[in-house]
């Protein structure tokens, strides 16, 4: 059967179904009453989020270009078009050098004959703005195990403020984590990414995102849906997929609620892209999207 891959949903399907960046009609009510969503928001299907010489950087999927922000700041905003080859659809940080995977369409043939399908680029960088392409190429395939497992190992490990470290397998495959205490079953879908503050555990899923208290021992207890604003609900903003969830290392050393957190809301089905976007929590101001 002939299958049709335009950029979205096979970029989607590679990245977010095969965990490639992770380790795997209302739903704005609540938030759109206490906070004006920004409709300016950053758009597109975030592939990750990585901190490299005092930078944030996400690939968004636009065109030519990614974007970076400072990784201390601590209010809404701030984003920057850094260009770029292709279309960015993964970025992965080893050692002291920037990974970037980037896409170009070509018509298919035999099963993909008529239809646009994916070929990837590599290149890095060392400074975060210059790009050099390696002569690394993948083609598509269904499973992507062509790719280099940089970009699968993305947000699937994490050492909180307090030493305590947290890690998942690098496919969404599990709702088991493993703490300093040993393997701990959260029950809460399959997990697509974790990340820490001080003192918790904050992870992306199948079902949204929450956040766990680290105990003394290492394992994690008091599950939450208020991550990051202990007064609102970040239910209402995170009703489904959450594959991807940051928190710069500059937080890693506060409490939740005073730590700024990252998040991208995956959209739910055709009527949800309205809704998809990068989420950020800054202290005072609460979930909203960033620009």
């Amino acid at each position: 059967m002939k299958k049709a891959f335009y950029i979205i949903a096979a970029a989607f399907s590679i990245f977010m179904t095969f965990g490639l960046t992770s380790c795997h009609d209302s739903i704005f009510e609540t938030i759109e009453n206490e906070i004006a969503l920004d409709k300016s928001g950053l758009r597109g299907s975030i592939g990750s989020i990585v901190e490299y010489g005092g930078w944030l950087y996400v690939t968004p999927m636009n065109k030519g270009v990614l974007y970076r922000k400072s990784a201390t700041a601590r209010s809404k905003g701030g984003w920057n078009k850094i260009s770029a080859p292709k279309t960015p659809v993964a970025i992965a940080l080893s050692g002291s050098t920037l990974y970037m995977l980037s896409v170009d369409w070509d018509e298919g043939s035999g099963d993909y004959e008529g239809y646009n399908v994916p070929t990837y680029f590599e290149y890095t960088s060392t400074d975060g703005t210059n790009w050099t392409y390696i002569n690394n190429k993948y083609g598509y395939t269904e499973d992507s195990s062509n790719l280099p497992a940089r970009y699968k190992n993305q947000h699937c490990s994490v050492t909180a403020g307090n030493g305590k470290s947290y890690s998942i397998p690098s496919s969404y495959s599990t709702s088991v984590i493993t703490t300093p205490n040993g393997s701990q079953n959260l029950d809460e879908g399959y997990i697509f990414a974790i990340t820490a503050t001080y003192d918790t555990v904050i992870v992306g899923t199948t079902t949204g995102i929450y956040s766990y208290k680290i105990q003394s021992n290492g394992s994690l207890t008091d599950k939450s849906t208020h991550v990051g604003d202990l007064e609102k609900d970040a239910s209402s903003t995170f009703t489904r997929d959450v594959p991807v969830v940051y928190v710069p290392n500059d937080s890693r050393t506060r409490s939740e609620t005073d730590a700024v957190i990252y998040a991208y809301n995956s959209p739910l089905g055709s009527s949800g892209t309205q809704n998809e976007g990068l989420m950020a929590y800054f202290p005072g101001s609460g979930w909203n999207r960033d620009h």
